[in-house]
């Protein structure tokens, strides 16, 4: 299989809702003509908005054709949207990573609309703050159903296809947040996947 490898800061303005602000091409070293992905079919889970909208738009911005996985449909359709209407191609896909049958829907209905898929970005993610000691057990499980669970299930369903191609990519998402000391399960979980 083919490796893409992209370096992409985590760190964003506090005022910068939508995450494009820090994954503009110049802060990646590339210009706005840069086609480093040209025409690659990249999945993006959660992007529909914050990291993960940033995370696509500057696969846009990099030449590929982005597929928004996104729970909140409102919020996928207006990404993609924003997206079309900069002139990136880019479409939105219901996705609930914690649903085995909707990860492989999404790969179902990108494979019959593109043919293929090159890239795959774990990025949904969800955080329900609390002291360990304070925490509800329904919020333990989402999270790991979404972040640990949701890589699981959503690497599985797009890499039976990218096997039979004997190419593609697979990055996953994680936070420096890992390895600071916390009482907090979104460390727990992302720690797993660095």
């Amino acid at each position: 299989m083919e490796h893409v490898f992209i370096i992409m800061p985590c760190i964003r303005s506090l005022g910068d809702r939508d995450g494009a602000a820090w994954a503009t091409p110049s802060r990646l070293g590339q210009s706005e003509g840069m086609t480093l992905l040209k025409d690659r079919i990249a999945v993006v889970t959660g992007a529909g908005r914050g990291i993960g909208f940033g995370i696509a738009k500057a696969f846009c911005r990099a030449g590929a054709r982005v597929v928004i996985g996104e729970l909140v449909e409102e919020q996928g359709q207006k990404a993609a949207g924003q997206l079309e209407a900069e002139g990136y191609d880019a479409e939105f896909v219901p996705l609930d990573v914690t649903v085995s049958k909707s990860c492989a829907g999404l790969v179902e209905k990108v494979m019959a609309r593109r043919g293929r898929i090159d890239v795959l970005v774990n990025n949904a993610g969800i955080a329900r703050l609390h002291k360990s000691e304070e925490m509800p057990e329904a919020d333990w499980r989402l999270q790991i159903d979404v972040m640990l669970t949701g890589v699981f299930l959503c690497t599985q369903a797009v890499a039976r296809v990218m096997i039979e191609r004997r190419r593609g990519s697979v990055v996953n998402i994680a936070s420096i947040g890992a390895w600071v000391a916390g009482r907090c399960v979104r460390r727990t979980t992302r720690r797993r996947l660095v």
